[in-house]
């Protein structure tokens, strides 16, 4: 038992190593220029004060023993006893870093951002939701669109308890001209939040 909760935990250390992208860790070059016709959304999740997530580690991991998850997957149900799949993660950011988010416009030339879940420790089951709720128009002929810093205030229990959405064009510039080695041209999506 004790030898495959060791397997689990360094899976998810090592897929949580591979999938976490941070401004600071990307390296010239590393963002290509999306084909066809996909775009790569520029922005960042950040919180208005500090929030102290290592102090809710014990907790977390104390929580998660003997814990029975119930959920639904495509076409059937599941239960899953113990840790769900780690594939459920899916591509992951440091939060209050850059993101790079490759998507595929809808018909309509508008990309829909629901909600960013903050996975916690490498573990998909301690994790919280922060609601995003967008519709971004991509300008014509872009390959890079610009969305924001979404700037989250959280209570200790990572409720959300306020939101601002900021522009730092100039910054995320540089940034996406770092992160592909050119200089390439960064648009601004205009985003309608929904109510």
């Amino acid at each position: 038992m004790k030898k495959n909760k060791f397997i689990t935990m360094l899976i998810c250390s090592l897929f949580l190593c591979i999938s976490v992208v941070s401004a600071d860790d990307v390296k010239a070059g590393s963002i290509k220029i999306p084909s066809g016709n996909k775009v790569i959304l520029v922005g960042r999740i950040s919180f208005k004060n500090p929030v102290d997530f290592a102090s809710r580690k014990d907790a977390l991991a104390a929580a998660q023993k003997g814990t029975i998850s119930i959920g639904v997957s495509k076409d059937k149900n599941y239960y899953v006893i113990g840790k769900p799949s780690i594939s459920t993660m899916g591509e992951m950011w440091e939060l209050g870093e850059t993101f790079y988010f490759s998507a595929k416009p809808d018909k309509d030339g508008t990309i829909t951002l629901e909600t960013a879940r903050g996975i916690l420790f490498g573990f998909a089951w301690n994790y919280f939701i922060l609601p995003m709720q967008v519709k971004i128009s991509v300008p014509e002929g872009a390959k890079f669109v610009y969305v924001g810093d979404f700037q989250y205030d959280l209570d200790y229990a990572l409720r959300v308890t306020g939101f601002k959405h900021l522009d730092e064009f100039d910054d995320a510039q540089k940034l996406i001209n770092r992160a592909t080695g050119k200089n390439v041209e960064l648009m601004r999506g205009e985003l309608n939040f929904i109510k």
